[in-house]
């Protein structure tokens, strides 16, 4: 597996680059990930799946949390 593109994205205060029509950091994006409407969930996801760097993207979710939200 190849490593993050940035270690920044570990960062709790970083803004990350995939995330540019917000001022969201990354403790605030983990928030709305881990949130309980599914609806909040499936939003951030799909923008982490959309914008992020693929390398990027299993620093914040998992195949099962895409999975679960993404039956079909």
């Amino acid at each position: 597996m190849l490593p993050c593109t940035s270690s920044d994205l570990e960062l709790p205060d970083t803004h990350p680059y995939f995330l540019w029509w917000t001022d969201l950091t990354i403790a605030q994006f983990r928030e709305r990930l881990a949130s309980s409407d599914p609806d909040v969930r499936a939003y951030w996801m799909g923008a982490l799946l959309r914008e992020a760097n693929t390398r990027d993207v299993w620093l914040f979710v998992t195949t099962d949390e895409i999975r679960a939200l993404c039956p079909a």
